[in-house]
């Protein structure tokens, strides 16, 4: 065509502006469309990265806690609700030596008050850095030096920040680092030594809240959760029984750590699998609606697109307009669409996790990126798909078929 006339990109962008009704109904479908793409996709990563924090730091074959306190646990690593439990010390230490172990170490759990005696609701976990094979090794990857006494550190969620003293029951304690966030419930935890915790503990019994002790055991001869490691060529099955048949009297409970990180996992997948339904059928039903709009606009457009030929235009330069109306109206609803999903996950990213109560962890850096734009891409290759069966009718119309139509 001549250089007079107006480009394709020129067309569409006049059509777009003179239709603005029209215009603005599909960059709404196409941002909604985008939004509930790139927010599931987002929403399903995080998922999936909780588990894989799980798998990460989970670092015990077994764990061992008292019978009755399964939920507690699940929901202290989980969620980080806080909760306080006992196992005896003295069925610990027999645990612990059981034939079999490769390592074992036990865990102190003490919930914090929603008082001015505490810093904030939060979990506190101690640990035996002597025999410890979980924690210490995060805390290596992190770059954080293990608390000494009256020393902690806090979870990602811990509002107080490192060097800054708070108190736990009344006593003072020195913030030495803040880790990363894991999705757990980690996230909401103060992990201090065995030597603290046996000292906050006392002050913890101190207050009515306390959660009292079973009759006959004192605050020394307690603790909450055995975490075990067995050797390579100890059978899981066969432990489990004699755990069962020794200890079945001491009112214990146990699970095999993979079988439930299996059974969480296998939970999410649902949730996922239920996502990925959605994300596709929303696409499906975005394409069918807007190829829909696109063939009612070229029915209404018969006598332009006559007129268009009469004067010169191809039929390639009529698809052509079409989808290039098409394109920049996706383009734009999909940049609507993955930027407004974006803030929605990142910004309650909180409140998905409250709601959750289960481990979630949002993408970050260049998953997030990944994720992001290949929402805004999927939002902007609607418009196209849609509008190709258009195109292709407006190039293979006759000039006279469609003005005599259009009258």
């Amino acid at each position: 065509m001549g250089g007079g006339r107006m480009s394709t990109l020129k067309i569409a962008l006049n059509n777009i502006v003179h239709r603005r009704f029209r215009s603005v109904c599909i960059v709404l479908l196409i941002a909604l469309t985008t939004l509930v793409i790139t927010g599931g996709t987002l929403f399903g990563a995080g998922l999936r990265n909780g588990i894989g924090s799980i798998k990460a730091r989970l670092g015990a074959d077994i764990m061992v806690y008292p019978q009755g306190a399964a939920f507690n646990f699940e929901s202290i690593l989980l969620t980080g609700e806080p909760s306080t439990f006992y196992l005896s010390a003295d069925a610990a230490r027999r645990i612990m030596e059981l034939d079999g172990i490769e390592r074992a170490t036990p865990q102190f759990f003490i919930s914090t008050y929603d008082s001015a005696h505490c810093a904030e609701l939060a979990q506190v976990i101690g640990y035996d850095p002597k025999t410890d094979f979980v924690i210490r090794p995060w805390l290596s990857g992190s770059k954080i030096t293990e608390p000494e006494y009256r020393e902690t550190v806090a979870g990602a969620n811990v509002t107080a920040d490192a060097g800054m003293t708070v108190p736990l029951f009344g006593v003072d304690v020195t913030i030495t680092g803040k880790l990363d966030k894991t999705g757990m419930g980690f996230d909401n935890t103060f992990f201090v030594s065995m030597e603290t915790a046996r000292m906050l503990f006392d002050a913890y019994l101190s207050f009515p809240e306390a959660e009292p002790l079973p009759e006959g055991d004192d605050a020394g001869n307690v603790v909450s959760v055995v975490l075990i490691d067995l050797k390579k060529e100890t059978d899981p099955n066969d432990f489990q029984y004699r755990l069962h048949r020794g200890f079945r009297s001491e009112g214990i409970g146990y699970v095999m750590s993979q079988v439930w990180v299996s059974n969480t996992a296998k939970n999410l997948d649902v949730v996922n699998g239920v996502l990925a339904v959605l994300v596709g059928a929303m696409w499906i039903f975005a394409v069918f609606a807007l190829a829909v709009i696109f063939v009612l606009m070229f029915n209404e457009r018969r006598r332009e697109f006559g007129i268009m030929r009469a004067i010169g235009a191809t039929r390639k330069k009529l698809g052509g307009i079409l989808l290039c109306e098409s394109a920049l109206l996706s383009c734009a609803g999909a940049m609507c669409g993955a930027g407004l999903a974006c803030l929605l996950v990142f910004s309650y990213s909180p409140l998905i996790e409250h709601f959750l109560q289960t481990a979630y962890l949002p993408p970050r850096n260049f998953q997030a990126a990944l994720i992001a734009v290949s929402g805004f891409a999927s939002g902007t290759a609607a418009g196209p798909a849609a509008s190709m069966f258009s195109a292709a009718i407006a190039g293979k119309s006759e000039v006279f078929e469609n003005m005599r139509e259009a009258t």
